[in-house]
């Protein structure tokens, strides 16, 4: 995946970071192809992505973070 994270300081007190987690929000293999036999909760319950996947079911995540030190 592609994670990007941007911050900037406006102060010695105050910094703002902006970033994205999985940017071109890429998929994993779906349930099926991806347990090849294994047990997975996740197929057990009829969820589309393995719980082993490693991009997450949620796809793109966008966050902000604020610190500010007194």
């Amino acid at each position: 995946t592609f994670d990007i994270e941007v911050g900037y300081g406006f102060s010695e007190k105050l910094d703002l970071v902006f970033g994205a987690r999985n940017l071109f929000d890429e998929q994993g293999d779906l349930t099926v192809d991806a347990t090849n036999g294994a047990f997975d909760a996740g197929a057990a319950l009829g969820l589309p992505y393995s719980q082993f996947n490693p991009y997450g079911f949620n796809g793109t995540f966008f966050y902000g973070k604020a610190t500010y030190d007194f």
